[in-house]
């Protein structure tokens, strides 16, 4: 049986926070509802779930210096995860997802906080890409700007890059780099 690939994962990490309405949402009024908050970001999810498949995951993310950030690193690690090359920005938030589910747990309404992925250096996908390169895939989310997806789909050309699109908005960020992509996903 051949081994399983190897995959490197680069993309977000957040808390989300969902709140469940309990009865039908009155907007501009308070209502009664429950409150989760549950580790989340579409590459941490990607992560785990490959981990969950045994495969070898390496994430590389952007880690605030807060509570929050140490709560994700920290589930990472007991799922072993690698995140030993991610970034971690002080004096930073760790990047929150907020979403107000209707009372059929359907979205009605949601804010993304992620400002942490704004303005990524180039020298983290630069003193990576050994590590990127060493993978049989990298996986790529469209939380990451345009300017980190250009940058390590153009200075790894030969890698099997998996894209995925998260919202529809944001797939307008890979706009440029569908030519260097393996595999595209988008969202249905």
């Amino acid at each position: 049986m051949k081994d399983k690939p190897k995959i490197c994962v680069i993309g977000a990490a957040n808390i989300d926070l969902i709140g469940f309405s309990k009865e039908k949402l009155i907007y501009k009024d308070s209502n009664n509802g429950t409150l989760e908050t549950i580790l989340g970001g579409v590459g941490r999810n990607i992560a785990e779930n490959l981990k969950h498949l045994d495969f070898d995951v390496e994430f590389l993310s952007v880690f605030a210096d807060d509570e929050f950030s140490k709560m994700i690193t920290e589930s990472c690690n007991d799922l072993g995860i690698s995140i030993k090359h991610s970034l971690i920005r002080e004096n930073r938030s760790t990047s929150i997802f907020m979403a107000i589910m209707d009372r059929f747990h359907d979205m009605a309404l949601a804010l993304a906080a992620m400002d942490i992925y704004d303005d990524i250096p180039d020298s983290f996908i630069i003193d990576n890409l050994e590590v990127i390169a060493q993978n049989d895939y990298c996986i790529i989310e469209t939380n990451l700007p345009t300017s980190t997806l250009e940058l390590v789909t153009e200075k790894l050309p030969d890698t099997r890059f998996a894209l995925e699109a998260v919202s529809s908005k944001k797939a307008l960020k890979a706009k440029s780099i569908l030519k260097r992509l393996y595999i595209l996903k988008c969202k249905t």
